[in-house]
């Protein structure tokens, strides 16, 4: 047998049957471990397993909480893109405040109404929520008074809608437009001006 596979065509062969052999018994290893029956581990709630358990199969699992927080995360990382301010609709606030002015004016020279009238026709304006306090303070002001009140709203106002106006912004403005009143402006009169 030795002269067998001293010839070139013997070695091949033996060499041939020995991969053959390894791959057959590598085949067989690998299918036993896969097909034959593990230890099963009983493992209760909260107990830690003795050795590492691998899963069979892959699975995945798309958790509703975490996929909110990549949701809200993505949505903050993205900021307000926000247009120049159009001139034009600080034109039509500005007429808007000046016809609201004028009526207030009106309301303020009806001489045929009482003073409830005047105040229920003040609340009567709907762009503009005037408390009954501060309905009645218009009503009763001197014409002076009155003109000084008027010329400051569309002064500030004119002001306020040269910036950004935006949502964002609104409670800054509010909180600055009695800083925005003139330094004569007595102090009665800002709080209807603000308003």
């Amino acid at each position: 047998m030795n002269k067998l596979i001293e010839t070139p065509t013997g070695r091949r062969v033996a060499l041939a049957i020995l991969g053959i052999a390894f791959v057959i018994s590598a085949a067989a290893l690998i299918a036993y471990n896969a097909l034959a029956p593990s230890e099963g581990v009983t493992l209760s709630a909260g107990q830690v397993a003795p050795a590492d358990i691998v899963a069979p199969r892959s699975i995945t699992y798309d958790s509703d909480v975490l996929t909110q927080l990549a949701r809200q995360a993505a949505a903050d990382s993205i900021h307000d893109v926000y247009d120049p301010p159009n001139p034009s609709v600080a034109r039509q606030q500005l007429q808007l405040a000046r016809h609201v002015l004028d009526y207030i004016d009106n309301v303020r020279h009806d001489t045929y109404a009482t003073l409830s009238q005047q105040v229920s026709d003040l609340g009567a304006i709907t762009v503009l929520k005037l408390n009954p306090e501060t309905a009645t303070h218009l009503v009763s002001l001197a014409d002076e008074a009155w003109k000084d009140i008027d010329g400051q709203v569309m002064s500030i106002l004119d002001r306020v809608l040269r910036t950004e106006v935006r949502e964002n912004n609104l409670a800054d403005i509010y909180a600055n437009l009695p800083n925005l009143v003139g330094v004569t402006v007595d102090e009665a009169h800002t709080s209807v001006i603000t308003e």
